[in-house]
C-alpha cells in the first residue's frame, strides 16, 4: 500500500458510510462530515457523485511519491474543477517520521518549496505539512478547513484516493431548538412519515404561513436539502426557503405551505356523487408533473417516490413535486471523464 493512503484512512470511514461530529471553532459549532474512497477502486466512477454540495476538499500527496505529487495537477485538479469548480481546497503534504524517510530517501522526495509552489499553481487556500506517525499538524488540517469554509463563501468537502488523496468534508452550522422557535410559531402537525413530521407554522418576521418539515434521518435530510437547492427555480418543485441542522442531527426544512395534495383533490371531486376530476384538469396536472420530472432528470436527479401523496397543489392550482428524501443524484451514462456536470435548473420563457 502506498504510504500516503495511511493518514487518510486514520480519520475517515469508507464512502459507503460517513463520520459525523460536532466541532467548535472560534465559537461557532458546526457539524463535520467526512467521506473517503481511498483504496476502493470500485468507487472510482461514483466518486464525483459526492462532490455536489461539498464545502471543501482536502487534497493530499506523499512527499516520497512523485506520482502522487504530479497527480494533483494531472488527475485531481481537472476533476475537481469540472465537478466542483468553486469549492476551496486545502493542500496537504503527508510526511512520515525520520526513520521512515531515511529508508526511502531519494532525489524524488518532494520539498516544502515544491509543495508551496503547487499550492500557488492550484490556488489552494492553504498548504499544510503533516505526519501520520507523530500526529504533527493533523488537527491543523481540520481546523484550517473549517475556518476556510466559515469565512465568506460557504461550501463543502470531499473524499479521497491513492496517488494523491482527496478528502471530502461537510460543514453545517448547528442551531438549537430555541433559535428555530424564535423565528417560527408552530401551529399544528399536518403530516408525518417514517422519518419526518410536518408542521404548519407562521414566520414571525412577515407572518407568512410555511411548512416546517422535521426530518429524523440524516441521509434523507441531506438528499432533500441538496435536491431542493438545485431545483429551487423550477415552478413545479416545492420551494425551500431555508433549513436548519439541529444539535441532535435532525434537520428542519422551511418549505412553502401547500394546503392539499392530489389524493385529497381527487377524493373531494368524487364526494356527494360528483363527476370527479375533468379530463382537462387531468391533462393540466400531467403537464405539470412532467415539467417537474423533466427538471429533475435534466439535473440527473431521480425522485424515486413519485405518488399522488407527494404531488402537492397550491391555492392557485399549481402542482408541485415534494418529498425528495428518497431521491438520488446520478451522473450521465458512460465515463464520468467525458460527461458534463449538469447545471442547476433555470426557468425559461
Amino acid at each position: 500500500m502506498e504510504p500516503l493512503a495511511r493518514p487518510v484512512c486514520l480519520f475517515v470511514t469508507p464512502a459507503t458510510s460517513s463520520q459525523l461530529a460536532n466541532v467548535s471553532v472560534d465559537g461557532n459549532i458546526v457539524n463535520l462530515g467526512l467521506w473517503d474512497t481511498a483504496g476502493q477502486e470500485d468507487y472510482s466512477r461514483l466518486r464525483p457523485l459526492s462532490y455536489r454540495g461539498a464545502d471543501i476538499f482536502v487534497l493530499a500527496f506523499s512527499l516520497i511519491s512523485r506520482a502522487s505529487y504530479e497527480n494533483v495537477l494531472k488527475k485531481w485538479m481537472p476533476e475537481l474543477r469540472r465537478f466542483a469548480p468553486n469549492v476551496p481546497i486545502v493542500l496537504v503534504d503527508l510526511r512520515e517520521d525520520r526513520g521512515y524517510l531515511a529508508d526511502h530517501m531519494s532525489s524524488n522526495v518532494i520539498t516544502s518549496a515544491q509543495g508551496e509552489e503547487l499550492r500557488k499553481q492550484i490556488g489552494a487556500a492553504a498548504y499544510i505539512e503533516c505526519s501520520s506517525k507523530t500526529q504533527q499538524n493533523v488537527k491543523a488540517i481540520f481546523d484550517t478547513a473549517i475556518k476556510v469554509v466559515l469565512q465568506p463563501p460557504r461550501r463543502k468537502e470531499m473524499a479521497g484516493r491513492k496517488g494523491a488523496a482527496v478528502l471530502v468534508m461537510q460543514l453545517r452550522y448547528i442551531h438549537t431548538r430555541p433559535e428555530i422557535i424564535a423565528k417560527y410559531e408552530i401551529h399544528e402537525r399536518v403530516g408525518s412519515g417514517a422519518y419526518s413530521d410536518v408542521y404548519k407554522a407562521r414566520r414571525l418576521s412577515d407572518n407568512v404561513i410555511v411548512a416546517l418539515k422535521e426530518i429524523h434521518d440524516y441521509q434523507s435530510a441531506f438528499r432533500e436539502i441538496e435536491v431542493l437547492k438545485i431545483l429551487q427555480n423550477c415552478p413545479n418543485i416545492v420551494i425551500m426557503y431555508e433549513y436548519f441542522w439541529r444539535e441532535d442531527e435532525d434537520a428542519v426544512l422551511v418549505l412553502e405551505f401547500l394546503r392539499t395534495d392530489l389524493v385529497a383533490v381527487v377524493k373531494e371531486g368524487k364526494k356527494n356523487g360528483g363527476a370527479g376530476v375533468s379530463v382537462g384538469e387531468v391533462k393540466r396536472w400531467m403537464v405539470q408533473i412532467l415539467c417537474g420530472v423533466d427538471a429533475c432528470h435534466r439535473n440527473m436527479i431521480v425522485h424515486r417516490d413519485l405518488k399522488p401523496g407527494n404531488l402537492l397543489i397550491s391555492d392557485d392550482g399549481v402542482l408541485k413535486l415534494a418529498d425528495f428524501g428518497q431521491a438520488r443524484m446520478l451522473m450521465e451514462p458512460g465515463s464520468v471523464a467525458t460527461d458534463e456536470n449538469p447545471q442547476p435548473y433555470e426557468r425559461t420563457q
